[in-house]
């Protein structure tokens, strides 16, 4: 599908650039992963306990949480997978401008996903999850977009992008990083915190530890957005198109819509 399908798409528009149509495959690869991945993780959390409520995303710890549901084992395991696959392919594909953050990036997911497995707090990692993937989504499609040779629908869908990161990945996911260093630990009684309760890691310094991880990441994050910031920035005052070359590869004299998976 990546290197026999998808490139045919850009090629029926008369796309004659080798490098236009392979990344058009791998970027329409990884939207179709994100759409079914994060369709399927909505799903599972529309239908949990802890929808829409964060203080349910650590009620009856760790009992509850030390078993999973198999769906949401599936879909942890999937994503375990997913981004441990990234980290080779960010190396078998020609070299990015932000080879160094994105590899930051995919290590600290691979770690806050298999952390938050290991210490049972998977319903907050199954929602922080889905709160990180989803603006990829506009992302995806507006390099689609851009790769056929349009101007103005990736310029509108990369507006969309901007303001679903800075409300998931600023606004959301700092809130839920005080939700797991305040209710992730008021809300589990004392006799069930660690070392007092098998299976539970409920305590600072582990909380704490993985606070850090989530710290890491929200400056890479942060980093990311400035670079967002100067593609608006040209949009909106210079009257150009929404691009930059922040993950071109190295040595690479064009222009590509902003990536960040």
């Amino acid at each position: 599908m990546l290197h026999h399908v998808l490139p045919l798409i850009p090629q029926c528009f008369g796309v004659s650039s080798a490098r236009s149509r392979r990344r058009f495959g791998e970027t329409g690869w990884f939207l179709c992963y994100v759409m079914l991945a994060w369709s399927i993780g909505f799903n599972i959390w529309r239908q949990s306990p802890y929808f829409m409520n964060t203080r349910n995303l650590y009620s009856n710890y760790p009992e509850d949480h030390a078993l999973m549901p198999y769906n949401l084992k599936w879909f942890y395991l999937v994503q375990a997978a997913f981004w441990i696959s990234n980290i080779y392919t960010i190396f078998v594909e020609e070299r990015r401008k932000d080879h160094i953050e994105m590899l930051t990036h995919h290590i600290v997911t691979i770690a806050l996903v298999l952390l938050s497995y290991h210490f049972h707090f998977t319903r907050f990692g199954h929602a922080f999850m889905l709160v990180m993937d989803f603006p990829d989504i506009f992302l995806s499609l507006a390099k689609l977009i851009r790769y056929l040779g349009y101007d103005m629908l990736p310029n509108i869908l990369f507006g969309l992008f901007t303001i679903s990161w800075v409300a998931t990945k600023h606004y959301l996911c700092i809130k839920m990083m005080v939700s797991i260093w305040t209710e992730g630990i008021t809300e589990v009684p004392l006799e069930k915190r660690y070392p007092h309760c098998p299976d539970s890691y409920a305590s600072y310094p582990i909380v704490g530890f993985m606070w850090a991880i989530l710290c890491v990441l929200q400056v890479i994050l942060i980093y990311w957005f400035f670079m967002i910031l100067k593609v608006l920035e040209r949009v909106l005052i210079k009257g150009e198109d929404a691009q930059d070359t922040r993950s071109d590869d190295e040595g690479d004299s064009d222009d590509a819509t902003t990536t960040n998976n």
